[in-house]
């Protein structure tokens, strides 16, 4: 699955990559039943250049999805899964609206967002594809017609502690409540974003004058023009709590998953003259800095920010 183009959100889901050779796993997330009986798990796949729902069977250990016009069958694939802070339900919806906290598999090839629907007919509950500006759930399975279904559900999550992150660029104005992590040598402010890389979510640095975000890998630096701030509420604020060897700190904030699946924290070390946001891999038991053509830091003693 290494084609998503949009990483996995963090305060979204959690996908798992799996094949009929290996065990299911008993917290996937189901999803309808098809014309044969079995139930339907609700999946991805990667096709052509597209991250596609899929209807996974347990039974089979097979996978089947549906394009914009066409049926085929995977036989590898990544099932959704719940866990102890985020649940999954149904909603009704219709004409491509946007329902809260919809679940998104990825983009399609022309860098669309792409939903989960279902929808009941000829004789089953089908998981669908969702392309909102096409406003209708659309399924179709081996060989039966082609459905567009106009009534539908769209799969949305349920979170506990998720944060705000607000998409911005330099030609938006900066939010007055994003979240101030730190200072480069620059001089300016840092303050905490996130951006997409390859197929990795990862901590990085905004600069409020400039409109640019720098981030940094577990081996390179780079900079971004598009990217997501982290903003605080009336219910919810953030501090630093001071810590070391990648210790899951309480309420540490996550900005997503790499390209692995394993979760990505936000820390900030001093180093450099500076006060620098960079990416906290628990694995790797460092805070990883990396600024421009500055060396790359690996910081053993760091701290964490968390959610209050």
């Amino acid at each position: 699955m290494a084609g998503i183009q949009c990483g996995v959100y963090d305060n979204t889901d959690n996908w798992v990559l799996t094949d009929k050779s290996k065990n299911f796993p008993d917290n996937a997330v189901l999803g309808g039943f098809d014309p044969n009986g079995y139930d339907n798990f609700v999946g991805r796949v990667a096709y052509s250049s597209s991250i596609l729902p899929a209807r996974i069977v347990v039974e089979t250990g097979s996978a089947s999805f549906t394009t914009d016009t066409v049926a085929n069958a995977a036989t590898s694939y990544e099932v959704l899964v719940y866990n102890e802070t985020t649940t999954y339900h149904w909603v009704r919806s219709y004409d491509g609206y946007r329902e809260k906290n919809a679940v998104s598999v990825g983009t399609s090839s022309t860098n669309d967002r792409v939903f989960v629907c279902r929808c009941r007919t000829d004789g089953a509950l089908f998981i669908g594809t969702l392309y909102p500006a096409q406003r209708t759930c659309i399924v179709r399975f081996g060989d039966l017609p082609l459905r567009q279904i106009e009534k539908y559900e769209v799969l949305c999550g349920v979170y506990d502690n998720t944060d705000n992150w607000v998409l911005t660029d330099k030609s938006k104005n900066f939010p007055d409540n994003a979240v101030l992590g730190g200072f480069d040598p620059n001089g300016y402010d840092n303050f905490v974003g996130r951006v997409t890389y390859s197929a990795s979510i990862l901590p990085a640095r905004i600069v409020a004058e400039t409109g640019s975000a720098s981030y940094n890998t577990e081996s390179v630096a780079n900079t971004a023009t598009s990217y997501e701030v982290l903003v605080y509420n009336e219910t919810t604020t953030y501090h630093w709590v001071r810590s070391y060897d990648g210790y899951r700190e309480k309420n540490a904030v996550s900005v997503g998953t790499s390209s692995t699946n394993d979760r990505v924290f936000v820390c900030r070390c001093r180093t450099d003259g500076a006060l620098f946001i960079g990416t906290l891999y628990p694995a790797q038991r460092t805070c990883i800095v990396r600024f421009g053509n500055l060396p790359l830091r690996q910081i053993e003693k760091y701290e964490v920010l968390v959610r209050k």
